[in-house]
């Protein structure tokens, strides 16, 4: 209020004080400006005067009373004496601030944080205390006013202090600030009221039952509506609602506050009230550029205008009464005299809000959880040369965000995930509304700092591992590929070589005249005591270029007489693999070893048969190195491949980072189950860590040694109880490992509503160029009723649920039988259309999906038939590559390679995305197939005999050799951007490499119903018994819809 107050007395107009939805006159905000003057000259009761501006002569006589009055005290007793006041908060005349017990971000207070009770003994003590001003102030004579005024009302209020903390808490009135109505605005309040004096001591401690916000509670009466809106009836609430809903939602109230100069616990209140009190019935509108909103209200002698007006980037700035958000009221007169509504919706955003449900036992189907890239690269994010500013708590710890209470006059912020109460460094003495660091602007939601204090870390290293056991071809394509990294490698950078075959050569580079090197037999493990450490704990590279399998010592994998073959998938199922279980467990305490010294380890395996991806797997998946696998190290493939591995930034920087840890903080409704992708687990436990675990889980934190611009991580939460925050409840898991769960808890009231889940992400890195730097990424989600479907429903983002349950998928998959997997992710896709699907019982034609989960389905659809669970016809070390590749690339990515992308050209138009189906392959279309890991090009029937007859070569057919141009063009595009690099192919119809196009594609025709009746003609069938998409929609359908299912 400090500040507000000084932004009133600069500005030329006043539009009057604002403070819980209730605007006051000029005169009140003037007398608010007068007692924020006596109060910084000193604490009440100084004999020190005050130092007035030379502005007091030009004040008028009422204003010159009202000064004088409050600073004499002489019409203030009676107040003090009120049962609502507290002298210890009492200042200059005026009643202690209303406290909002249902909104604990902002409180108006000199005591926060020093005087939270620990336990009901100081509780009860301190609600006796105050009742002693309502007894002293009957035993002066003032029995005669509350006899008159609000005897009844006095036995209500006596009786709400007396209540338990288990009980619901009571509603918030606000009492006016002018000193002889004090008594008169109390007996015309409602019963069940107190003040901020009553739930200081232990309004963080306990949580009371707010009354739901519905539109049973709006519709009875206006005066709701006017209280706590600012509108004047629940009409125009229902008709602003369904023109404001989406663009008011997917605000932050942060930023709300920030730019409507509205008080935070006034913006909290409003908009999280906003988007349930309408009826849900209504209908959203279409998303378009900008948000214009004229609503005009008027009688016969007066009118209101509401104009509310938005283009991104600016807001409009007039206020006249908070509720409205944007609201200029004024007086005309000889307008018309009928009420009259016009509105114009262009709504600024399609994005919807995450909603997220506020009780963890009434989540059914809603994956709770988001896809972090801690990398991403972003041209307007330039590193911040100082520190973070950390919470004090050491339990907390958290980073200073735009979503923390900052009160600039005492120079403390409040940590908006432990509430604490935090001093800013000395550096921070200049700070102001005006003037706000870069961690406090709301467009900064994500920062990157770079420390000061740790100085610069070594010089990056790169330890060559080299097999030697290849052919000649092979082995000297090798050699020019490092030959050629070696101008791509900072100047300063540290070399090393290390080769083996039967035998371990460590080669010492430095060594001038002859060639020196340390050799170690290949059949012992070495331990880390028998290695001298030159740079412990410092980031490197180790590489490796694998020619074959083991064939020695503990990581054998294969033996040495070619009679026995390589493993299958069928072998590992029969438990047929007898070298499988051991190598695996060596390479893991590998992988655990090299982690723990933030050391990467890249797989480079370019072989015709199988390498043993399969059992080495776990370095890059645990260190976040590269995995490549090709035919041949003499390759373009595996060529461009490794020298994009030193790429560079717009700064000319590589685009890598070393020894990095990932830190998550959650609000105290959220925990932590786990992260899916190249991590290890730092066992860093918690408050916020659940016991359920997903993936790599019983952490908060992980350690990432390696990082890229595209390494992401599923990171997955769980919904607590508030009252919980600080005991862990007992944990009743449906299913062994899920993002969508069922839990049980002990403790059954839901999440306040109108709160936000707060979630911090943040990333301690070494930056390529020797620096450490911190990355903290901060975000916020309203939290709404479980039992609002349709809030929850707009919250799906269905791109990054899909990859998420992939992960998890392949996650079990490691472990479980395919079928098994493939039938958790059949009952989890059936209980997501049963939750919000609209249809009637046991009618599948009745069965709809909004739009944002229209896709859901078919993403599920192809990833059954995808690589990633089905093994057929693929080796362990292609499983292992792809699963790999899955689990550390972004969003986008990951959609790819689940449903691949189907582009088409032809004379017909200009080119354009078609279905990735049977019936898109036409004789007179070029098709261009992006599943991530291929790029092929594939030339209709009609195309391919053009192309043999040379009609490109013809002059008279230039448009013909454009057309067959036009995918190699676009196919390099994707060639030159993307790692690890595809293959890519050119086939036509009829030839070998057309399988790849024919077994991703939706088998809508194949050979058993080609000649059924409805089927195109012009479509090419495919050979197979797979059940098409329409196929599996219709027994979904039929499974969502029964009763049985």
């Amino acid at each position: 209020m400090a500040t507000r107050n000084q932004r009133e007395r600069r500005a030329p107009e006043r539009y009057g004080v604002i403070s819980l939805g209730i605007p006051f006159d000029g005169e009140n905000s003037d007398l608010e400006l007068e007692e924020e003057e006596i109060e910084q000259a000193g604490e009440l009761g100084s004999s020190t005067n005050p130092v007035y501006s030379s502005s007091e002569d030009e004040l008028e006589e009422p204003r010159r009373k009202r000064r004088r009055r409050g600073r004499e005290r002489t019409e203030t007793s009676s107040v003090r004496q009120h049962s609502q006041v507290c002298g210890k908060h009492f200042i200059s005349g005026k009643a202690a601030q209303l406290w909002d017990c249902y909104d604990p971000n902002w409180v108006p207070t000199q005591n926060l944080g020093h005087q939270k009770c620990g336990y009901v003994e100081k509780l009860q003590a301190n609600l006796k205390v105050a009742t002693k001003p309502d007894e002293r102030a009957r035993g002066q004579g003032l029995k005669n006013v509350a006899g008159e005024c609000g005897g009844q009302l006095s036995e209500e209020i006596k009786s709400n202090i007396q209540q338990n903390l288990d009980e619901p808490g009571e509603k918030v009135i606000n009492i006016s600030f002018d000193v002889e109505s004090a008594v008169k605005v109390e007996t015309n309040s409602e019963p069940g009221t107190a003040t901020q004096t009553e739930k200081f001591d232990y309004s963080f401690r306990t949580s009371a039952e707010k009354q739901p916000f519905n539109g049973t509670y709006f519709s009875h009466g206006n005066d709701m509506v006017q209280f706590y809106m600012g509108l004047p009836a629940y009409d125009v609430l229902q008709t602003m609602y369904k023109n404001l809903f989406i663009f008011v939602v997917r605000e932050s109230v942060w930023d709300l506050a920030y730019h409507f100069g509205m008080s935070l616990s006034a913006v909290s209140r409003l908009f999280s009230a906003w988007t349930v009190i309408p009826s849900s019935s209504a209908k959203m509108p279409h998303s378009r550029d900008k948000l214009k909103i004229f609503l005009i209200t008027g009688s016969s002698s007066s009118k209101q205008k509401v104009r509310i007006e938005d283009g991104r980037g600016s807001r409009a700035h007039d206020f006249a009464h908070e509720a409205a958000i944007l609201c200029t009221l004024s007086s005309d007169s000889g307008e018309n005299s009928e009420n009259s509504l016009q509105i114009e919706a262009e709504v600024a955003s399609e994005v919807p809000p995450l909603a997220s449900p506020s009780s963890s036992d009434q989540i059914a189907v809603v994956p709770v959880g988001c896809m972090y890239t801690p990398l991403k690269e972003r041209p307007d994010l330039p590193p911040i040369c100082y520190d973070p500013v950390l919470c004090t708590r050491n339990t907390c710890r958290a980073v200073l965000n735009p979503f923390c209470q900052v009160d600039y006059r005492s120079k403390v912020w409040h940590c908006n995930f432990c509430f604490q109460r935090n001093a800013f460094p000395p550096q921070y003495a200049g700070i102001s509304e005006q003037h706000q660091p870069a961690e406090l602007i709301p467009q900064f939601s994500t920062i990157e700092y770079t420390l000061q204090r740790g100085g610069t870390s070594g010089p990056l290293i790169y330890l060559i591992v080299l097999d030697t056991c290849m052919d000649d071809e092979d082995f000297q394509a090798v050699k020019e590929s490092l030959q050629m990294s070696m101008s791509l490698m900072p100047p300063n950078a540290l070399v090393g070589l290390i080769t083996f075959g039967k035998m371990v050569h460590v080669h010492e580079l430095g060594c001038e005249g002859c060639s020196k090197s340390y050799v170690f037999r290949g059949t012992k493990d070495l331990n880390a005591k028998q290695i001298q450490c030159t740079y412990p704990n410092t980031g490197g590279r180790i590489m490796l270029f694998m020619g074959g399998p083991g064939t020695q010592g503990p990581g054998m994998v294969v033996d040495e007489e070619l009679k026995n073959p390589m493993r299958s998938h069928h072998d590992l199922e029969k438990d047929n693999a007898r070298h499988v279980r051991k190598a695996i467990k060596h390479y893991e305490a590998l992988s655990r070893r090299a982690a723990e010294n933030g050391h990467v380890v890249d797989i480079f395996a370019c072989q015709l048969d199988q390498t043993g991806l399969h059992e080495i797997k776990s370095f890059p998946n645990v260190t976040g190195g590269y995995m490549v696998m090709g035919d041949s190290f003499n390759t373009a493939l595996f060529k461009q491949t490794f020298q994009r591995v030193f790429s560079k930034d717009m700064r000319g920087e590589f685009k890598m980072a070393f020894c990095a840890t990932l830190e998550v903080k959650t609000s105290r409704e959220l925990r932590v189950s786990g992260a899916i992708g190249p991590c290890i687990s730092l066992d860093r436990k918690g408050p916020n860590v659940s016991e359920t675990e997903i993936g790599v889980g019983g952490t908060c934190a992980w350690k990432l040694c390696g990082l890229e611009p595209q390494t992401t991580l599923g990171v997955f939460f769980e919904i607590v109880n508030q009252n919980s925050a600080c005991d862990l409840p007992s944990v009743a898991v449906k299913e062994k490992i899920s993002p969508i769960v069922y839990f049980k808890t002990q403790h059954t009231a839901p999440v306040p509503q109108g709160g936000r889940g707060c979630i911090q992400f943040i990333t301690q890195y070494q930056h390529s160029s020797g620096q450490r730097r911190v990355r903290v990424t901060t975000c916020a989600r309203n939290w709404v009723d479980a039992s609002n479907v349709q809030h929850i429903a707009m919250g799906f983002d269905q791109e990054a649920a899909a990859v998420m349950m992939s992960r998890v998928a392949v996650f079990r998959a490691e472990g479980d039988d395919g079928p098994d997997v493939l039938r958790w992710l059949d009952r989890m896709l059936i209980r997501l259309c049963q939750k919000f699907g609209e249809y009637h019982k046991d009618d599948p034609g009745s069965f709809r999906l909004a739009d944002n989960f229209s896709l859901y389905p078919q993403f599920m659809f192809h990833l059954r038939r995808s690589q990633f669970l089905q093994v057929f016809n693929n080796s362990p070390d292609e499983t292992a590559y792809y699963r790999h590749i899955l689990n550390r690339e972004d969003v986008t990515n990951s959609l790819i390679m689940i449903q691949p992308i189907l582009y088409s050209y032809s004379f017909q138009g200009p080119p354009e995305p078609v279905l990735l189906d049977s019936s898109s392959i036409l004789a007179d279309r070029i098709l261009l197939l992006d599943t991530f890991f291929q790029i092929l090009i594939f030339h209709g029937e009609t195309i391919a005999q053009w192309k043999k007859a040379g009609y490109h070569s013809d002059p008279q057919y230039e448009s013909f050799r454009q057309l067959l141009q036009a995918p190699v063009d676009d196919a390099g595009e994707i060639l030159q951007v993307r790692f690890p690099m595809p293959r890519y192919i050119e086939t036509e119809h009829g030839g070998s490499q057309a399988r790849f196009l024919l077994s991703k594609v939706n088998p809508s025709q194949t050979h058993n119903n080609m000649f059924a009746w409805g089927q195109d003609a012009a479509g090419a069938p495919v050979l197979t018994d797979d059940v098409s998409l329409q196929v599996f929609m219709e027994h979904l359908k039929k499974l969502a819809v029964s009763n049985t299912s």
